[in-house]
């Protein structure tokens, strides 16, 4: 096979997915007077997020030689909105953040690693009908790596999303 026809897998090496929106991540400076600032602390909830989500990724990357890497790396981030009030009031540079905090140290070791980010917010369609998060990583070995991914990101959301929702209703089917 000529180097000019080799195929790129273009399978993530990372995702996570779920039925939720992301919380901005809270912390910003508050003036205390004489140009000092007081860095705020995180709330309980957005905490107890981080948390749980932090424990899903090392749950999920635990055991995989590649993780965390040391290689750049495309992120590829999505949230479906059901609510159109949430959809505009979320503010997805501050979401990312925390699913880019939440990586660090399970799949990279640095932000700096994050050549490529792709966000997305999207209200929910005929395809994903709920909230939804999604997040990927690719482990990016060339630049030509970066625009093979750029096109399959999105199919895979998708791909998720109804994944999911299947083993959903398999396991209320048993129940009924």
């Amino acid at each position: 096979m000529s180097k000019k026809n080799k195929r790129v897998n273009l399978s993530p090496d990372f995702h996570i997915s779920a039925p939720l929106i992301i919380p901005s991540r809270d912390d910003y400076y508050i003036p205390k007077g004489n140009g000092i600032y007081v860095k705020k602390l995180q709330s309980e909830p957005y905490k107890n997020f981080r948390e749980n989500y932090e424990s899903q990724i090392s749950t999920l990357v635990k055991g995989d030689s590649k993780f965390p890497t040391i290689k750049d790396v495309f992120v590829f981030f999505v949230q479906y909105f059901n609510s159109n009030k949430k959809y505009h009031e979320c503010d997805l540079d501050n979401m990312v953040k925390t699913v880019l905090d939440s990586f660090k140290k399970y799949c990279y070791q640095d932000d700096s690693q994050v050549k490529v980010l792709l966000l997305y917010k999207k209200i929910c369609d005929e395809r994903v009908k709920s909230n939804w998060s999604y997040a990927s990583i690719k482990i990016l070995n060339s630049d030509k790596d970066i625009h093979i991914v750029l096109d399959a990101g999105l199919e895979r959301v998708i791909t998720s999303y109804q994944e999911e929702i299947s083993k959903i209703q398999k396991l209320q089917d048993r129940e009924d």
